[in-house]
């Protein structure tokens, strides 16, 4: 029973006493149309009721109530020994990572006891249990606890930590690091105040305790989702050296919950840039004077990611995006000068005569790019080539190692570069499965200032018009975290892209998947579900193999494309398993797909560049001696 609920039920009695008191004595009884409303835990108020006043309960919003006031808590908390551990257990959420804030905080606390005290705890996880309202625990972060619950539909924003006692329950609830880091500060100093020597006890109120803090105005932007589980929340990595990227995930919602989350943002005073729908997902991008949010709904899972970040170049929306055609647009599959002949280079041609680049490979191609660029261009371009968009898949030096090394050539042989594009995870993620972000931080620092271009961080459900070409995001590492990639190739942004010829309006489609296998492969089909059909796929890691080469194929006969580009060498099929041969690789998965009309190996430099007039028709692709 709430503690205020029984002060109320006191001064109850004493005013039905008092009543009865005065009733004896002959006075005049109390007015009956009035009654004392006991139905809100903070209301003591007498009111009115006029039966015929209008039902408002859905034009009004109710305030949460504050969690002190649905559990009884204790005015102190002593944290001693008992027996051989200490009193209060330490629990955390147990879907967190090893390396995670809330995973941190429990071993600074631990420590801190075994220090001050001598004495370890008990360390726990949240398991789904009955509810022990008795049991004496610090918790750590968003666990399944009601007290948890209550405390964070007390909150505001994403911005704020908290530091409270609730019921038998000492809580820390944080968003982020530096919330997490200045928490523990708070807590160690009302500790230290709350130590007694003499009886190795720390002795503390909970009003000592309490602490609220908004600590970074970056998720302050971010409102808090009410219903569904507050799952996680993570600094996604760097878009510039400044710029931090965070998500905050909610699991078990629904469509409904997450419709309402918008009309949420839209009255904090957001503003909608784009909305779309890929089949059964839903995103949209809202932006104020400082910050974008891209937000989503994923229904194979029943999430909800909201990512917050400093407000940048936006993608180009369809509306905006008016240009003229003044040539035929292709796609040209480059040969790659490395002997093992693996790399990825795309040039792609649009209609308004700028350029697209997917990846480009590595340093020792940067001639023969830009020639190509020039030969293709000559026509129109006057030696000054756009390249309206480069688009980096993930940071492997067979892929990003170009445009990190080769930039300062590719400007000084006067071709333009307007934006790229580039999702990067942080350091600490991207080391669990490898390596690659140094080149991707020097496309990030040095490529993008040095050409003046847009920069743009791609996330899951965005879509990019240039001219001819729509481009939908279908999968970012971000959109599947905090399961983390097999392998830092799985990195790779996942893209379908839909060119539209503007005089017949015929369509095609291209699946690029940049190293992309495996799980992220499933993840674009998770997002774009039938959607993902292509007329033309790039196949994910140059023909090698996936862990997980079933699910590969189903993904591959949902693709079902009619033309397969493999950059690499047909020799690449001894590399990994002949068509017969093992079943982990990506070849015969496609092979077996039985849907493709033709297949072409980019091979090495020397031989022939691939290229693919636009629209695709079947037999009409070309190899272009070099």
């Amino acid at each position: 029973m709430r503690k205020f609920t029984k002060l109320i039920a006191l001064l109850l009695a004493i005013v039905m006493l008092v009543s009865f008191a005065v009733a004896c004595n002959g006075d005049t009884s109390a007015d009956t149309t009035t009654q004392t409303d006991t139905t809100g835990p903070s209301d003591t108020t007498a009111t009115t009721v006029d039966s015929t006043a209008p039902d408002t309960s859905d034009e009004t919003t109710t305030a949460p109530i504050p969690p002190e006031e649905l559990f009884d808590t204790p005015e102190t908390f002593t944290i001693k020994k008992d027996g051989s551990t200490l009193n209060y257990t330490i629990t955390r959420p147990r879907m967190v990572a090893a390396d995670s804030n809330e995973m941190k905080t429990v071993q600074e606390l631990s420590a801190y006891f075994s220090e001050k005290l001598g004495v370890k705890a008990t360390l726990d996880t949240d398991r789904r249990r009955e509810e022990d309202s008795e049991k004496l625990e610090i918790i750590v972060g968003m666990t399944d606890h009601p007290e948890t619950t209550a405390l964070y539909n007390s909150m505001t924003s994403y911005g704020e930590y908290v530091v409270r006692a609730v019921g038998n329950k000492l809580i820390i609830l944080a968003f982020s690091d530096a919330g997490y880091a200045r928490a523990m500060k708070h807590i160690e100093k009302v500790f230290y105040g709350g130590y007694n020597k003499d009886t190795n006890e720390i002795t503390v109120s909970a009003a000592d305790l309490a602490k609220t803090e908004m600590i970074s105005k970056q998720l302050e932007a971010l409102p808090i989702y009410e219903n569904g589980v507050f799952f996680s929340a993570y600094d996604t990595g760097r878009v510039t050296s400044i710029a931090k990227c965070y998500e905050v995930i909610v699991s078990q919602t629904d469509s409904d919950e997450y419709g309402a989350y918008i009309k949420k943002l839209e009255a904090k005073g957001y503003t909608k840039y784009t909305e779309t729908n890929i089949e059964d997902n839903k995103f949209a991008i809202y932006t104020n004077d400082n910050y974008t949010l891209n937000v989503g709904y994923y229904s194979q899972d029943k999430s909800a990611r909201l990512l917050v970040e400093p407000k940048g170049a936006l993608p180009t929306r369809a509306e905006d995006n008016k240009t003229e055609k003044v040539t035929d647009a292709q796609i040209t599959m480059i040969a790659v000068a490395p002997a093992d002949g693996l790399g990825l280079s795309v040039l792609i041609r649009l209609e308004d005569g700028r350029f697209i680049v997917i990846d480009g490979n590595r340093s020792e191609d940067c001639a023969h790019l830009i020639k190509t660029i020039k030969n293709q261009s000559s026509g129109y371009a006057k030696g000054k080539p756009v390249i309206a968009a480069w688009i980096i898949t993930h940071g492997h030096h067979d892929h990003a190692g170009l445009l990190a090394n080769k930039y300062n050539d590719i400007k000084r042989s006067g071709i333009t570069v307007e934006s790229i594009l580039i999702n990067v995870a942080s350091d600490a993620v991207a080391k669990t499965t490898g390596n690659g972000n140094g080149y991707a931080y020097k496309v990030i620092k040095e490529a993008a200032p040095t050409f003046g271009a847009d920069l743009y961080k791609p996330h899951v459900g965005q879509t990019f018009y240039i001219s001819n070409c729509k481009i939908e995001i279908l999968s970012t590492y971000e959109a599947r975290f905090p399961e983390l990639p097999e392998t830092y190739n799985c990195f790779s942004t996942v893209m379908k892209m839909t060119f539209t010829d503007s005089k017949t309006g015929t369509v095609t489609t291209f699946l690029s998947t940049g190293d992309a296998t495996g799980s992220a492969m499933k993840l674009a089909y998770n997002v774009a579900g039938d959607y993902i059909k292509s007329d033309i796929l790039c196949v994910p890691h140059h023909g090698f193999g996936s862990p997980v080469a079933d699910l590969l194929k189903e993904v591959f006969i949902a693709a079902a494309p009619q033309l397969i580009l493999w950059p690499a060498l047909t020799s690449t099929l001894e590399m990994t398993g002949k068509i017969t041969g093992g079943v982990d690789s990506t070849h015969q998965v496609l092979f077996q797909t039985d849907s493709y009309k033709e297949v072409y190996w980019s091979g090495r430099r020397g031989g022939r560049d691939i290229l693919v007039p636009l629209p695709y028709v079947v037999g009409n692709v070309i190899g272009v001696p070099q």
